[in-house]
């Protein structure tokens, strides 16, 4: 993380920073206050750290409860994807995430109280800590989102998607069929598809797909913005390969995800 600077300090004020949090913090420079008399300043020949006090009533803190549920991995997806994103409008965010501005409004007090997202006096906002906001979505995107979204198995014809031309708009390719398309280090047993929900009869009979649930096809309904603009890939984010490849739990997808998160991934997760 990159620290602030003496010409221009940054202090998070919270109402709990636990002791984990707290010793990563002063590691990484950013200076913090809780409600419960935690703190971490050094200013010159000031130099204050206290960790270990719990808030007043001792209550255990929980988790937030929308934050890794589906419509909080929703937002948390356009957030990391777009990083311009994080400086705009609740309603833009909304509109990227398929969200009702009020459920935005929620999210994004949840991630400034997981100190995921602090604000500066000038209201611009910043994601910190993206390299573990990121790896709790893959985790809870494969177990809350992903089975939600799910649309169907299917089977089609032995190489009907080698030389299929998505459109953008409302298809995308995921997993493998991705994966091999931005690395050349994968074939793909089982293809994934992104599509808009409404396209689904469609798609089935222009590619001759069937019902079977032991099938190679997998047809997931995308959950953000679809994007119109021209030349937009066929393919989805890599932060959404990576947490296909991540879930399906195949050492060579796995191996094939590192790869991603190097190339792909990495330069989005670095602290401003």
């Amino acid at each position: 993380m990159k620290k602030a600077s003496e010409q221009r300090p940054l202090l998070v004020i919270t109402q709990f920073v636990n002791p984990e949090m707290a010793d990563q913090m002063r590691r990484d420079g950013l200076e913090f206050i809780d409600t419960a008399g935690n703190a971490f300043i050094r200013q010159g020949q000031l130099h204050i750290f206290a960790k270990g006090n719990r808030p007043p009533d001792r209550s255990p803190i929980s988790p937030p409860p929308r934050l890794f549920m589906p419509a909080g991995l929703r937002a948390i997806f356009s957030l990391l994807s777009r990083p311009d994103l994080v400086n705009g409008t609740y309603r833009e965010v909304a509109a990227a995430s398929g969200l009702a501005l009020g459920t935005i409004a929620g999210i994004m007090a949840e991630l400034k109280g997981r100190l995921f997202l602090i604000e500066d006096q000038k209201a611009v906002r910043r994601l910190i800590r993206k390299k573990d906001l990121f790896d709790s979505w893959v985790a809870a995107y494969a177990e809350q989102l992903r089975p939600r979204i799910l649309m169907g198995r299917y089977q089609g014809e032995h190489g009907w998607w080698y030389n299929k031309i998505l459109q953008p708009a409302w298809a995308q390719w995921g997993g493998e069929v991705a994966a091999s398309l931005i690395t050349r280090h994968l074939y793909p047993q089982i293809i994934t598809v992104y599509l808009a929900g409404s396209r689904l009869n469609e798609f089935l009979l222009e590619n001759r797909l069937r019902v079977e649930s032991n099938g190679s096809v997998e047809i997931l309904e995308r959950f953000w913005a679809g994007d119109t603009l021209a030349g937009a890939p066929e393919t989805v984010h890599p932060i959404l390969i990576y947490a296909d490849l991540s879930a399906s739990g195949n050492e060579r997808n796995i191996e094939t995800a590192k790869i991603i998160y190097e190339n792909n991934i990495a330069r989005y997760l670095r602290e401003d």
